[in-house]
């Protein structure tokens, strides 16, 4: 026979039921608002303070947090509207050119002043004649069949999409000849048109993070379509497919 008189079992409360507890009736301080006021936390500085104070704190930080946030996208932003700028400044100095040695000039001084580029080389995939273009320094301007580049060029400029980030010796010596050895990163631009690999635009920096795998494309495939589509009518129709070499 059960003994009515005996309590039931009484089981010590820990900081995990206290948790639990608190979880499931979120709205229990809400009617205790002056126990806010005295559960006091250790502070890193030392001391203590209100949970009230702790949660302001709190939100403050969170505040800050946004706030930085909101400036990252701002700056993002207000970049952006930059290059915008300076690629339409581009387009309408490319498209100005009447000949080829007209749209190189507008190409190297763009890349150098507007996109603070440390070399640049433009290959071209043809065996054909070109238009006269002349000696630059800054831009190091070649014109070979695609046969003649190297395997691992050659791999890299399958498909339409620029590339970005470190190139090997050998690639970036058939890129910026005796630019080669300062070469620190690169964004590699496959020219293309119409499915025809004209060329390749090697961009190239200094700095190690300026170019990398993770970074945006997207100015720099409208840079893609607008120098190919510029540059296509000077190069010789026996330039290849931009199919797998």
């Amino acid at each position: 026979m059960t003994n009515l008189t005996e309590k039931p079992p009484v089981h010590d409360i820990g900081a995990d039921d206290v948790e639990q507890y608190l979880r499931n009736h979120p709205e229990f301080f809400s009617e205790r608002s002056e126990l806010l006021r005295e559960i006091t936390l250790p502070h890193a500085t030392g001391g203590a303070v209100s949970l009230v104070e702790r949660q302001v704190a709190a939100l403050r930080e969170q505040n800050r947090g946004y706030r930085r946030q909101l400036q990252q996208l701002m700056d993002v932003a207000r970049s952006n509207d930059e290059l915008l700028g300076r690629l339409q400044q581009l387009t309408l100095r490319i498209l100005d050119g009447a000949t080829l040695a007209d749209a190189l000039t507008a190409l190297e001084e763009s890349l150098r002043a507007d996109f603070n580029a440390d070399a640049a080389g433009l290959q071209f995939f043809t065996s054909g004649e070109l238009p006269a273009y002349g000696p630059r320094a800054f831009l190091r301007i070649s014109a070979k069949p695609t046969s003649a580049t190297t395997g691992e060029l050659r791999r890299l400029l399958v498909g339409v999409q620029p590339i970005c980030g470190r190139l090997k010796g050998e690639q970036l010596a058939e890129l910026f000849g005796e630019h080669a050895s300062v070469i620190s990163s690169t964004a590699l631009l496959p020219l293309t048109v119409r499915g025809r690999l004209i060329g390749a635009l090697a961009i190239g920096s200094h700095s190690a993070d300026r170019f990398n795998p993770d970074m945006g494309t997207t100015y720099l495939r409208h840079l893609c379509e607008l120098i190919a589509h510029r540059l296509a009518p000077f190069v010789p129709e026996d330039a290849p497919t931009s199919q797998p070499l």
